[in-house]
């Protein structure tokens, strides 16, 4: 009791509790509470309303003023109402609102086997687009029954812009030290640069990358099409009347001198 009093003292300060506890209660051959000792009391009281350890309790000595199984039943009946209420909710939340531990709230949802699922990025569609969709699925699918090399010969390309800050997730890079080396990483340089990058992949096999102008036009691109992509055919040993041309409907790619180029060359 003497050490839940004296958190609360300290402001919920578990480290000045512990020394306000020795300065007060020390003795010779007296043992000592630590920081965790005193957390893991006041986190008993919130869970059961008893500060004695569960493994520590004589016959009758459960949750405080109610059956023990009783107590913890409810308490976890809340946990699981607030989850079915709101399903986005966090445990801290949880923890906050119920008046209960964050390390119970926690147990009860993995003893529950409820599980933090995260949101999966998708791309947006319009109502219209759905059947187009479902239409070029059973086009694919026809073409693939009658020709089952026929994936094989799709050149699938597009190109893509770099720039100097690159992608870097916090969660994937870490490094172990005993002292907090404070690591950074530089981003949102004040002097930029891109590259644009154009690749495409047909078979197994991956067709570039090369350079593209930053902002592509339809004169670049025709003359791509025209004189640079056949060379890189012939240099992965593809022969370019059998090619299949995908590329996506970006204003270069669809501009009038374009599509007479494609006509010609992927009819």
């Amino acid at each position: 009791m003497n050490m839940v009093l004296l958190f609360s003292q300290c402001n919920m300060n578990a480290a000045a509790a512990a020394r306000e506890y020795a300065f007060q209660f020390g003795r010779p051959g007296i043992r000592l509470p630590s920081r965790n000792v005193i957390l893991a009391a006041v986190n008993q009281g919130f869970e059961d309303g008893n500060l004695i350890p569960v493994l520590h309790r004589g016959h009758g000595q459960g949750v405080a003023g109610r059956p023990e199984n009783d107590q913890l039943g409810q308490n976890e009946e809340r946990v699981l109402n607030a989850v079915e209420v709101d399903p986005r909710t966090s445990i801290r939340i949880i923890s906050r609102e119920e008046n209960l531990s964050y390390s119970f709230v926690q147990k009860v949802l993995k003893r529950n086997h409820l599980h933090a699922i995260h949101y999966r990025k998708v791309q947006a569609l319009r109502p219209e687009d759905y059947p187009l969709r479902m239409r070029f699925c059973e086009i694919m699918l026809n073409r693939i029954t009658e020709d089952d090399t026929f994936l094989d010969r799709v050149l699938f390309t597009d190109e893509s812009s770099f720039g100097r800050d690159g992608t870097f997730n916090v969660h994937n890079h870490h490094q172990y030290a005993l002292e907090n080396p404070h690591l950074i990483v530089e981003n949102k340089h004040q002097t930029r640069f891109t590259t644009n990058k154009w690749a495409g992949i047909i078979g197994d096999t991956i067709i570039g990358p090369i350079d593209f102008p930053e902002r592509l036009t339809g004169g670049f691109y025709r003359d791509f099409l025209e004189n640079g992509l056949g060379e890189l055919l012939q240099r992965n040993r593809i022969e370019n009347d059998e090619v299949i041309f995908q590329h996506d409907g970006a204003p270069a790619h669809t501009a009038n001198a374009t599509v007479r180029a494609l006509d010609q060359l992927y009819p």
